[in-house]
Protein backbone atom coordinates (compact mmCIF):
# COMPACT_ATOMS: atom_id res chain seq x y z
CA UNK A 1 0.00 0.00 0.00
CA UNK A 2 2.78 2.54 1.16
CA UNK A 3 4.09 1.84 -2.43
CA UNK A 4 0.90 2.88 -4.64
CA UNK A 5 0.75 6.03 -2.18
CA UNK A 6 4.71 6.87 -3.06
CA UNK A 7 3.54 6.56 -6.56
CA UNK A 8 0.34 8.57 -6.52
CA UNK A 9 1.23 11.85 -7.12
CA UNK A 10 3.00 10.71 -10.21
CA UNK A 11 -0.65 8.67 -11.82
CA UNK A 12 -2.63 11.85 -10.74
CA UNK A 13 0.22 14.42 -13.04
CA UNK A 14 0.14 11.58 -16.08
CA UNK A 15 -3.94 11.87 -15.65
CA UNK A 16 -4.00 15.52 -15.19
CA UNK A 17 -4.94 18.10 -17.93
CA UNK A 18 -1.03 19.39 -18.02
CA UNK A 19 -0.13 15.61 -19.74
CA UNK A 20 -1.89 17.04 -22.50
CA UNK A 21 -0.77 20.75 -22.77
CA UNK A 22 0.19 22.58 -25.92
CA UNK A 23 2.01 25.63 -25.67
CA UNK A 24 1.05 29.13 -27.61
CA UNK A 25 3.43 28.60 -29.85
CA UNK A 26 2.15 25.27 -31.59
CA UNK A 27 -1.39 26.71 -31.04
CA UNK A 28 -0.79 29.90 -33.72
CA UNK A 29 1.17 27.48 -35.74
CA UNK A 30 -1.86 24.81 -36.11
CA UNK A 31 -3.94 27.75 -37.07
CA UNK A 32 -1.83 29.39 -39.26
CA UNK A 33 -1.60 25.96 -41.11
CA UNK A 34 -5.26 25.64 -41.20
CA UNK A 35 -5.69 28.80 -42.60
CA UNK A 36 -3.15 29.08 -45.12
CA UNK A 37 -4.76 25.37 -46.04
CA UNK A 38 -7.79 26.99 -46.92
CA UNK A 39 -8.96 27.49 -50.71
CA UNK A 40 -8.54 30.96 -52.25
CA UNK A 41 -11.47 32.82 -51.99
CA UNK A 42 -12.50 36.63 -52.37
CA UNK A 43 -11.25 37.05 -48.79
CA UNK A 44 -7.72 36.60 -46.88
CA UNK A 45 -7.48 35.15 -43.57
CA UNK A 46 -5.30 36.36 -40.66
CA UNK A 47 -5.17 34.40 -37.01
CA UNK A 48 -5.60 37.60 -34.82
CA UNK A 49 -5.33 36.08 -31.29
CA UNK A 50 -4.87 32.54 -30.36
CA UNK A 51 -6.18 31.48 -26.72
CA UNK A 52 -5.72 27.64 -25.39
CA UNK A 53 -8.15 26.33 -23.13
CA UNK A 54 -10.47 23.00 -21.84
CA UNK A 55 -14.12 24.18 -22.91
CA UNK A 56 -15.93 20.81 -22.87
CA UNK A 57 -14.56 19.04 -19.83
CA UNK A 58 -12.50 16.55 -20.58
CA UNK A 59 -9.53 17.32 -19.29
CA UNK A 60 -7.54 17.87 -23.18
CA UNK A 61 -7.18 21.89 -24.26
CA UNK A 62 -8.75 23.16 -27.18
CA UNK A 63 -7.47 25.70 -29.25
CA UNK A 64 -9.06 29.05 -29.84
CA UNK A 65 -8.40 31.56 -32.79
CA UNK A 66 -10.33 35.32 -33.26
CA UNK A 67 -9.63 34.95 -37.32
CA UNK A 68 -9.97 38.06 -39.35
CA UNK A 69 -11.56 37.96 -42.75
CA UNK A 70 -10.34 40.70 -44.87
CA UNK A 71 -12.00 41.54 -48.22
CA UNK A 72 -11.03 44.31 -51.02
CA UNK A 73 -12.83 46.97 -48.97
CA UNK A 74 -14.53 45.18 -45.11
CA UNK A 75 -13.45 42.51 -42.59
CA UNK A 76 -15.00 41.12 -40.38
CA UNK A 77 -14.02 38.39 -37.33
CA UNK A 78 -15.29 34.72 -37.05
CA UNK A 79 -14.03 32.25 -33.64
CA UNK A 80 -12.72 29.15 -34.65
CA UNK A 81 -11.74 26.09 -32.40
CA UNK A 82 -9.48 23.34 -33.08
CA UNK A 83 -9.87 19.84 -30.85
CA UNK A 84 -7.77 17.08 -30.54
CA UNK A 85 -9.61 13.87 -31.12
CA UNK A 86 -6.54 11.75 -30.98
CA UNK A 87 -4.92 12.46 -34.35
CA UNK A 88 -3.74 15.83 -33.34
CA UNK A 89 -5.69 19.10 -33.93
CA UNK A 90 -8.10 19.58 -36.51
CA UNK A 91 -10.55 22.69 -37.28
CA UNK A 92 -13.86 21.59 -35.48
CA UNK A 93 -16.46 24.54 -35.56
CA UNK A 94 -17.07 28.53 -36.21
CA UNK A 95 -19.07 31.08 -34.76
CA UNK A 96 -19.27 34.69 -35.73
CA UNK A 97 -17.68 37.15 -33.66
CA UNK A 98 -19.80 40.70 -33.52
CA UNK A 99 -18.52 44.01 -33.14
CA UNK A 100 -14.65 45.26 -33.09
CA UNK A 101 -12.65 42.63 -30.64
CA UNK A 102 -10.75 43.75 -28.10
CA UNK A 103 -10.10 40.33 -26.60
CA UNK A 104 -10.70 36.82 -25.91
CA UNK A 105 -10.44 34.77 -23.35
CA UNK A 106 -11.25 31.17 -21.85
CA UNK A 107 -13.20 31.53 -18.15
CA UNK A 108 -14.67 27.98 -16.71
CA UNK A 109 -15.47 26.94 -19.99
CA UNK A 110 -16.90 29.60 -21.77
CA UNK A 111 -14.73 31.68 -24.09
CA UNK A 112 -15.28 35.33 -23.20
CA UNK A 113 -15.46 38.32 -25.77
CA UNK A 114 -14.68 41.76 -25.42
CA UNK A 115 -15.84 43.72 -28.23
CA UNK A 116 -16.70 47.34 -29.21
CA UNK A 117 -20.41 48.33 -31.08
CA UNK A 118 -21.05 51.50 -32.55
CA UNK A 119 -23.24 53.57 -29.86
CA UNK A 120 -26.31 55.89 -31.46
CA UNK A 121 -23.83 59.17 -31.92
CA UNK A 122 -20.76 57.23 -32.96
CA UNK A 123 -19.01 57.96 -36.34
CA UNK A 124 -18.35 54.55 -38.69
CA UNK A 125 -14.72 54.48 -37.20
CA UNK A 126 -14.79 54.41 -33.54
CA UNK A 127 -17.00 52.48 -31.69
CA UNK A 128 -17.38 52.93 -28.11
CA UNK A 129 -20.38 50.70 -26.93
CA UNK A 130 -18.10 48.19 -24.49
CA UNK A 131 -20.23 44.81 -24.70
CA UNK A 132 -19.32 41.11 -23.93
CA UNK A 133 -20.14 38.53 -25.48
CA UNK A 134 -19.72 34.71 -23.89
CA UNK A 135 -19.63 31.57 -25.93
CA UNK A 136 -20.09 27.83 -24.97
CA UNK A 137 -18.89 24.79 -27.03
CA UNK A 138 -21.33 22.82 -27.35
CA UNK A 139 -22.43 19.14 -29.89
CA UNK A 140 -19.58 20.37 -31.76
CA UNK A 141 -20.67 23.79 -32.32
CA UNK A 142 -19.84 27.00 -31.05
CA UNK A 143 -22.87 28.62 -29.22
CA UNK A 144 -23.59 31.88 -28.40
CA UNK A 145 -24.54 32.20 -24.47
CA UNK A 146 -27.43 34.25 -23.26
Amino acid sequence: MRKFLAAFPVLMLLASPQAHAITQAEAEKIAANYLASLPPAEVSYDAIKTVIGDLDGDGKPEIVVQTALLGPTYWSYQLDVFVDRGKGYAHAGTGELWGDVQSIAIDKGMVVVKSKMPAPNDPRCCPTLEKTYRYAWKGGKVIEAK
